[in-house]
């Protein structure tokens, strides 16, 4: 691991996404049943993995919810800011790291 952005809080840090080169999607009426309109939503495949290769997003940086990029579509999923949630995130997210790397 060579960086770690901490955040407490119900949303996710938007200005370091954008620095960073993160892809968010910006809520429209209608489209995001979760998030209010004019919030951005970041973009994380099913192993948290964002837009960027190698920059996973976990925890209450996604809250309250992200847009899951699956099988060529893209569909918000709900994400409570609970400890369990991000707990259960960083096991996800070492799972799939570990299986790139093939141990």
């Amino acid at each position: 691991m060579k960086n770690v952005i901490a955040c407490i809080g119900s949303q996710g840090p938007i200005p370091i996404f954008d620095k960073i080169g993160i892809q968010t999607i910006t809520c429209a009426e209608g489209v995001c049943q979760v998030a209010k309109e004019g919030d951005r939503l970041i973009l994380l495949t099913a192993d948290f993995e964002s837009t960027r290769k190698g920059v996973y997003v976990i925890g209450g940086s996604i809250s309250p919810s992200y847009m899951r990029i699956s099988g060529g579509s893209i569909q918000e999923e709900k994400h409570p800011n609970l400890i369990y949630s991000a707990i259960n995130d960083a096991f996800h997210v070492v799972e799939a790291i570990r299986g790139k790397l093939g141990k």
